[in-house]
């Protein structure tokens, strides 16, 4: 557990394993120990490489907007920090986007690229649903928490309870900066639009949303999928967005799988 100050603003960050690189980028509420279901395996296999983007949790929060090609600034001169020229990236929700962002503003450094629950462009349904969470975080944290439960399944809901209490208690302790921070990365989430853009993703892509998605949709990912040439759309049954939680040890398989296909 170290922190490095890259590009202005000092991350946090954390390496576990050896071998091949491994990046995971954070979704917008994300810590790094979210991934603890993916890494547990995955780091027997490779170098995984996790980090909090500028405004998250343990790194810093800077003044001034943040957008998501920041995001994608702050991570190459991380990896630049790290002696790491190219590596595997995987990204869920906010951080599938950083990472298709990555994907094509450096392609040289980029092995392969699995987006997890993610979108290519911000629809008027989604922009409202992340509008409601900003303005929760503002006024109301016990409507933010419920808020937040749409993430979830409704089976993973009835079946872990006492998880979902304990990360809520984790959330209410965090510090005001924290919530204005959120913000920022709300915002910033609020203005992607890259479909476009994406079509120029030239590396191996993986493409994973779940089912029962209803934050960003199938839809969503079907679209990412017809821009980005050559890649691969798989749908988890029975999860929704937060599939990385609720099915940590299918995602690291389907992961193992295609990075092995893809060194």
């Amino acid at each position: 557990m170290s922190k490095a100050k890259v590009n202005g603003v000092e991350l946090y960050y954390e390496i576990m394993g050896e071998g091949e690189p491994v990046a995971f980028l954070n979704g917008i509420l994300m810590t790094t120990d979210r991934w603890s279901g993916e890494t547990e395996f995955l780091k027997t296999k490779y170098k995984c490489i996790l980090h909090d983007t500028r405004g998250q949790f343990r790194s810093e929060k800077p003044e001034g907007d943040y957008t998501m090609e920041l995001h994608a600034e702050d991570f190459i001169s991380l990896l630049d920090h790290l002696d790491i020229e190219k590596c595997h990236i995987v990204g869920t929700s906010y951080g599938g986007e950083i990472g298709m962002i990555f994907a094509y503003t450096y392609p040289e450094r980029v092995k392969s690229l699995s987006v997890i629950g993610s979108v290519s462009s911000v629809d008027i349904i989604l922009h409202n649903e992340i509008q409601a969470w900003a303005n929760a975080s503002k006024v109301d944290l016990e409507t933010f928490m419920i808020i937040l439960r749409g993430i979830y399944s409704e089976k993973f809901l009835i079946e872990n309870e006492t998880y979902l209490k304990q990360r809520e208690e984790l959330i209410k302790k965090v510090p005001e900066e924290f919530f204005a921070a959120f913000l920022k990365l709300a915002k910033a989430a609020q203005n992607l639009d890259i479909t476009e853009k994406i079509k120029s993703i030239k590396c191996p892509t993986l493409i994973i949303c779940g089912e029962d998605d209803t934050i960003t949709t199938p839809r969503h990912h079907r679209i990412i999928a017809d821009a980005i040439p050559d890649s691969e759309l798989l749908f988890v049954h029975g999860a929704a967005h937060a599939l990385v939680m609720e099915k940590p040890d299918l995602i690291a398989t389907l992961l193992h799988g295609f990075i092995e296909r893809n060194r």
